[in-house]
């Protein structure tokens, strides 16, 4: 298995998370029967959806600049 570096560990962690987000946030649209309901509902609930979505983006990208400025950091004390 090919090791990956901290960043690129916590993008792929991003990306399964919001991978993960839009399966569970599709099913309840689906399940919950969202294109029956009135615009409203709909509405509300895709906005929550695109909200989390962001937050969850935003949390990822975090992790990921943690995880690059540590690395630049390790490289900097290496040179001295």
């Amino acid at each position: 298995m090919a090791t990956y570096s901290p960043a690129r560990r916590a993008l792929l962690r991003m990306m399964g998370a919001i991978l993960v987000l839009d399966l569970v946030a599709i099913a309840a649209f689906k399940l919950m029967h969202m294109d029956a309901r009135p615009d409203r509902t709909r509405t509300t609930f895709v906005a929550a959806w695109t909200l989390v979505s962001a937050l969850v983006a935003a949390w990822g990208l975090v992790g990921v600049r943690k995880a690059r400025l540590a690395a630049r950091r390790d490289r900097m004390q290496q040179r001295g």
